[in-house]
């Protein structure tokens, strides 16, 4: 009995002595997921990006005269909402290439990376909006038509 008593003691030192996950890995953790909660949400609009620029590209070269400025300036938008994405992830990946690599940080570490991932926050929102609004103005366009 005292052998077994002894050997749940021993494990439960054990349990305690493992490492919780610091406060600052879980905000980091959060802020992590605040960025790429902007990126998920503007994704799947790529291809409906794509689908848009083909369509006014098709519904401009059939304008027998000039070409349609409210066409040719959605395709812009979209072009240019797509280009921001695509900066956006590279910069991203760029300015933060071990950012799936799973550790643990210090306070300090956490200070520094905050520094660093507040402003994503904000560009990753931008990209976002960016994205919502060329193809919202592109449909609006092309429902006119």
């Amino acid at each position: 009995m005292k052998k077994i008593l002894v050997l749940f003691s021993l494990l439960a030192v054990l349990v305690s002595c493992e490492k919780e996950t610091s406060q600052a890995k879980e905000n980091y953790d959060k802020t992590l997921k605040e960025v790429f909660a902007y990126h998920d949400e503007a994704m799947p609009k790529m291809g409906e990006i794509a689908n848009l620029i083909a369509t006014l590209k098709k519904k401009n070269a059939l304008e027998t005269e000039e070409p349609n400025e409210k066409f040719l300036k959605a395709e812009e938008r979209l072009k240019q909402a797509h280009d921001h994405m695509m900066t956006w992830m590279k910069d991203f990946s760029e300015n933060f290439p071990d950012v799936h690599t799973k550790r643990d940080l210090s306070e300090e570490e956490w200070r520094k990376e905050k520094t660093k991932l507040e402003p994503e926050i904000i560009s990753a929102k931008k990209m976002r909006d960016d994205v919502f609004e060329s193809v919202a103005y592109g449909k609006k366009v092309l429902d006119k038509d």
